[in-house]
């Protein structure tokens, strides 16, 4: 033999050796004829040719990234009227009785299980206000923040409350007495990290109370503190916890007056302390009630806003 290869397979080669070469070359150039117009090819020329076509199948292809799996975000709100439903009135807000917000559900008082939330549905507070279903609390406007910040995670929203509660009395949110508002609020959590699955992450906490305890300031702050760390020796890791500055109440006795501007002071230094991850929303331009004491629909809709502002951001 002469050192010729077969014409049918030199055709074939060279063809693909044209249209790795093509592939090679920068998008302004004309494609590169064959180098060899003869019918024989060196074994050199073959040999580049080759590693031509080996370089061009075996490039990296790169791949789009795999997209984040879906976070379940729990969080906890507690509190007075205000945290409820009292000053929200849907009519009030311009609310779709029956509307949905995707991906969100909400455990009530003592409801024992996580419904998708339903706006002016199941957003009022069972026992307390069966009779106002048309109502709705700080859930509503956090929870539209959140599928703005998070389209695609799950929320999951525990809430308990009752009107008019202390921090301070043995029966309600004392955090160191047992069969109370507190005791069922931490029941709750727990249920509520089941109920969400693996993966779930008790997130933050919203608070919306110290009217009760207006008087009472050293003693709420004492409770503060210890709920805090009861909460986080639950889920085992800190969390964030949000709590609606005290605003005025419209009273001018000075005894009342004094009293508001002690408490903003606890309040204050639960916040500089840097060993909890403690904020403070203040609210005292949120619109209120004749009552000055609660907010009207559109207020309750901007602390919740307010609320998860802070709850995620820095």
């Amino acid at each position: 033999m002469s050192g010729a290869l077969p014409m049918g397979f030199l055709k074939h080669l060279r063809a693909l050796a044209f249209l790795a070469l093509a592939a090679l070359q920068p998008a302004a150039l004309a494609p590169v004829a064959p180098a060899v117009p003869s019918a024989i090819v060196s074994i050199s020329t073959l040999a580049v040719t080759a590693a031509a076509v080996t370089a061009a199948l075996l490039a990296p292809v790169a791949l789009p990234a795999p997209a984040a799996a879906a976070e379940k975000r729990v969080v906890a709100f507690y509190g007075q009227s205000n945290e409820g439903a009292q000053g929200g009135v849907c009519a009030d807000a311009g609310l779709t009785v029956g509307s949905t917000i995707p991906r969100t559900f909400i455990l009530r008082n003592d409801a024992g299980y996580f419904e998708p939330i339903r706006l002016c549905e199941n957003t009022s507070q069972p026992p307390a206000e069966a009779d106002r279903l048309d109502r709705f609390g700080p859930e509503v406007g956090f929870a539209r923040k959140v599928r703005e910040r998070f389209p695609d995670d799950d929320l999951f929203i525990v809430k308990r409350w009752r009107g008019g509660s202390s921090f301070v009395h043995p029966t309600q949110w004392h955090p160191l007495y047992q069969n109370n508002y507190w005791t069922g609020l931490k029941a709750d959590i727990r249920a509520a990290l089941l109920a969400a699955g693996p993966g779930a992450r008790l997130v933050c906490v919203g608070v919306n109370q110290g009217e009760a305890n207006r008087t009472e300031a050293a003693a709420w702050a004492r409770q503060v503190r210890e709920m805090i760390r009861q909460i986080n020796g639950l889920v085992g890791y800190p969390v964030r916890y949000v709590f609606m500055r005290l605003t005025p109440n419209g009273e001018t006795a000075p005894e009342i007056v004094d009293a508001t501007a002690d408490f903003r002071r606890f309040e204050q230094e639960l916040e500089d302390d840097v060993t909890l991850d403690f904020r403070l929303i203040d609210v005292d331009s949120v619109p209120k009630q004749p009552d000055v004491v609660h907010f009207t629909a559109h207020g309750i809709l901007t602390i919740g806003a307010l609320r998860e502002a802070a709850c995620f951001g820095p």
